[in-house]
């Protein structure tokens, strides 16, 4: 095989690997979860740092939507307001990188309200 071929069976393969790992809506709404979290000091709780996490997914999942893009896909925050939004995490590879941090989220909410 020539150098050509073999470039491109590794690009095909690179985006069937980006494909079928994807990440779900779930981990990028575990994603919004650590954002919110770790900046309210959730660090600091010890044991109880996991229940109180549990309940900040409820009420952080409504509000979290995604693009998927197929082999990557991208989350955002989204307000009342639909025009503003806050870009969250970049999903690839089965992981969701952040994006944004908490003072961003309410610098935004502010502006909404």
């Amino acid at each position: 095989m020539n150098t050509k071929t073999i470039t491109i069976l590794s690009i095909i393969a690179l985006l069937l690997v980006a494909f079928i790992t994807n990440p779900s809506k779930d981990k990028h709404v575990d994603n919004a979860v650590e954002i919110v979290f770790n900046e309210q000091g959730g660090d600091d709780l010890g044991i109880f740092g996991g229940l109180v996490e549990t309940f900040y997914k409820p009420t952080i999942a409504p509000k979290v939507r995604v693009n998927n893009y197929y082999i990557f896909s991208i989350s955002y925050f989204n307000p009342k307001n639909r025009d503003k939004t806050v870009s969250l995490g970049v999903g690839l590879f089965g992981q969701v990188f952040p994006l944004a941090t908490l003072n961003d989220i309410k610098k935004q909410k502010e502006n909404v309200d």
